[in-house]
């Protein structure tokens, strides 16, 4: 009967402890590379806010702010499969505080490695903060705020009137918006627009009182769009009241 040596159970230890500690070490740094990524990308999203916030002060971009996000992080994240935008909330109130700005967001992580261990990782992120709109103006009545919160529509680069929303001159026309997640149940992606593959956080067009398709910039059935802005934007930027509506 043979019997095991302090040697020969030293090497069966270590047989058996050192591709666990490999395997263990191989972990930490996949966990610890992902992480670094997303924080990253975590950093990007509130160096955004902070400009949106700021930019506020002066004009209001509800449709930009997505877009600018979502190209950064991608082009910033090396580890980053994906990244949607899942919500975002522009300038809106909660527990008596008003012109908040809410981002919610969603990435994957992953890559083939040789033991095929973390190769999907999802993580969500969600940043709230508030605009800098703190300010009056000293051309009103005591009391009035500068910023008018009524909402509108304009057609960019056509025409120089805001409407109101039940307009009928914005009723055969498409809205562009951000796609998300809302949208693309609603909708269905135009065959045109396939071959451009949109994804959530692009800017789509919409047809919100006739027609079930969404379309990217560009597309042929698309000659001119509405866009949502402030009253108080549209003015600041030279629009006047359509005749039609009264801008109401």
């Amino acid at each position: 009967m043979k019997r095991f040596t302090r040697k020969g159970s030293a090497i069966v230890e270590s047989a058996i402890l050192i591709p666990v500690l490999v395997i263990a070490l191989w972990l930490f740094i996949c966990v610890s590379i992902v992480l670094m990524d997303w924080s990253n990308a975590t950093f990007v999203v509130a160096d955004e806010l902070r400009m949106q916030s700021i930019k506020t002060a002066f004009v209001h971009e509800p449709i930009s702010g997505p877009m600018l996000i979502k190209r950064r992080v991608e082009h910033e994240s090396h580890m980053l499969n994906e990244f949607h935008v899942t919500k975002y909330r522009y300038l809106f109130s909660k527990n008596g505080i008003d012109d908040l700005i809410e981002f919610r967001c969603e990435g994957n992580f992953g890559g083939r490695n040789p033991l095929n261990l973390l190769s999907s990782v999802n993580l969500k992120q969600s940043v709230l903060c508030r605009a800098f709109t703190g300010c009056e103006s000293l051309s009103k009545d005591k009391g009035e705020k500068e910023n008018d919160k009524t909402v509108v529509y304009i057609f960019p680069g056509w025409g120089k009137h805001y409407h109101g929303k039940g307009c009928r001159t914005l009723k055969n026309n498409p809205m562009r918006v951000v796609l998300n997640r809302k949208i693309r149940s609603k909708y269905k992606c135009c065959p045109y627009s396939k071959k451009k593959k949109p994804k959530i956080g692009n800017v789509v067009m919409i047809f919100p009182n006739s027609g079930w398709d969404y379309h990217v910039p560009g597309c042929s059935h698309i000659e001119k769009y509405y866009e949502e802005i402030l009253r108080s934007d549209a003015k600041q930027q030279g629009y006047t009241a359509c005749a039609i509506c009264g801008g109401q």
